[in-house]
């Protein structure tokens, strides 16, 4: 599984706006999908997370293969 994220191309250089805060995200992910669900240790992960979007400026995340299936707004 792979994420991407989007960078603020003003702030960061282009070849890290593929990756910015990638493997963050993919940590956080595999935490929530581990058994047993360890809250503590997935709430340390998003953390980690947070601080990296914010210090990198990301703006949004896509997992590769969601551009050609969009999912519904929640809800519908």
């Amino acid at each position: 599984m792979a994420a991407g994220s989007s960078v603020d191309k003003a702030t960061k250089p282009a070849q890290e706006a593929g990756v910015a805060c990638g493997p963050e995200a993919v940590k956080v992910l595999n935490c929530a999908a581990k058994t047993p669900f360890d809250e503590e240790a997935c709430q340390q992960l998003l953390l980690k997370l947070r601080k990296c979007i914010e210090s990198k400026k990301v703006a949004s995340f896509t997992i590769l293969g969601e551009e050609a299936h969009p999912q519904p707004p929640e809800g519908a």
